[in-house]
């Protein structure tokens, strides 16, 4: 694939094949002290495309309490836009009702930490 013209918001993840329960992908976030956490986005071509999310889409994964729990609630979703072949050719999208569940799933095992809090006297 062309990795200069994939589109990370072309990309839904959600919880099942077919569902409400949805979070589009964004390339920038901010965590709770306004620290920018921009997505990460392979720049290389060729057959594989990484992303390392945002820290607010990882957060929103986590609010919903069903999307990305482990493999059975893992599927994605992709618009056409989402990237194009080294011939140009468009992506066929993956739509809800035929989203693609993950092959490869790996469990979140980093226990939380406080990054910031306030006090009011």
């Amino acid at each position: 694939v062309n990795a200069s013209t994939f589109v990370l918001t072309s990309v839904v993840l959600q919880n099942a094949t077919q569902t409400t329960q949805q979070v589009a992908l964004s390339y920038s976030g901010v965590d709770q002290v306004g620290v920018s956490h921009p997505a990460s986005v392979s720049t290389q071509s060729g057959a594989e495309i990484f992303v390392v999310i945002t820290v607010t889409d990882m957060n929103l994964l986590k609010q919903t309490g069903s999307i990305s729990l482990q493999a059975a609630t893992t599927h994605l979703t992709a618009a056409a836009s989402l990237v194009r072949d080294m011939s140009g050719n468009a992506f066929r999208p993956v739509t809800n009702g035929a989203a693609m569940r993950v092959s490869t799933f790996t469990a979140d095992r980093v226990a939380p930490t406080l990054q910031a809090f306030d006090i009011d006297m």
